[in-house]
C-alpha cells in the first residue's frame, strides 16, 4: 500500500485530468480499473505486484471521489471517457511514450507563451493579451487554451482549484479575447517559423 499511496500521491501533486494521473500511474507499471455507472465513472482501484485494493481502501482521498475532492482530480464524462477507454487498454510503455509527447508539447506551449507575453509581466491583462496575440497568429481556440495554461495565472488557479478551475479560467479568456480582438493590436511576427 505505501508504494501506491506514494506513486498517487506524485501523480497528483499537480492536480491533473484523470486521463492525464491514468496515464502516469500505467507508466510507472501501476494497473488502474474504472469502474461505469451509466455514462460516469464512479470508482477505481488499483493493482501492483499481484496485489489489488479499491480507491477508498486506501483512504478516503484515493476513492474515486477522494481523488477529485481531495487530491484536485479534473473529471469530465463527456470530454474525457473517450480517452480514458484507449489508456486503460494501452501498455505501460505506450504511457511512457504517451507522457514524453506531453512533455515535448507542454514543453512547446511554454516558448509560446513566453514568446507572445515577452516583456510583459503576469495577470490576466497579459493572458488576454497572449489569447489575442495566439488567434491571430493562427492558433485554434484550444491551441490557445493550452498556451494559456502555462501562465501563473493559470498555473496558480490549477494549484489552488485544480484543472477545472484553470481550463475555466483559460476559456474565459479566449471567449474575451475574441470579444477584444478589435482593440487589442498584436505584434504581426510572433508565429514561430518553420521549416519547410
Amino acid at each position: 500500500k505505501e508504494k501506491l499511496w506514494s506513486e498517487i500521491d506524485t501523480a497528483t501533486q499537480d492536480r491533473p485530468t484523470l486521463p492525464l494521473l491514468v496515464t502516469r500511474l500505467k507508466a510507472q507499471g501501476i494497473d488502474v480499473h474504472l469502474w461505469r455507472k451509466g455514462e460516469q465513472y464512479s470508482g477505481i482501484s488499483f493493482g501492483l505486484e499481484g496485489a489489488a485494493f479499491a480507491g477508498k481502501r486506501l483512504g478516503p482521498a484515493y476513492s474515486f471521489g477522494g481523488l477529485q475532492r481531495y487530491k484536485g482530480i479534473d473529471y469530465d464524462a463527456a470530454t474525457q471517457n473517450t480517452a480514458l477507454v484507449k489508456i486503460l487498454n494501452q501498455s505501460p510503455a505506450d504511457c511512457r511514450r504517451d507522457l514524453d509527447r506531453y512533455a515535448a508539447l507542454q514543453k512547446n506551449l511554454r516558448v509560446l507563451y513566453a514568446q507572445y507575453s515577452k516583456g510583459m509581466g503576469a495577470g490576466e491583462d497579459v493572458d488576454v493579451y497572449v489569447a489575442n496575440t495566439a488567434i491571430a497568429a493562427g492558433h485554434t481556440e484550444l491551441e490557445t487554451a493550452n498556451i494559456l495554461r502555462q501562465g501563473e495565472r493559470a498555473k496558480k488557479l490549477r494549484q489552488a482549484q485544480g484543472s477545472s478551475a484553470e481550463r475555466q479560467y483559460c476559456q474565459r479568456i479566449v471567449h474575451q479575447a475574441h470579444l477584444d480582438r478589435k482593440v487589442v493590436k498584436p505584434k504581426p511576427q510572433l508565429r514561430p517559423q518553420i521549416d519547410r
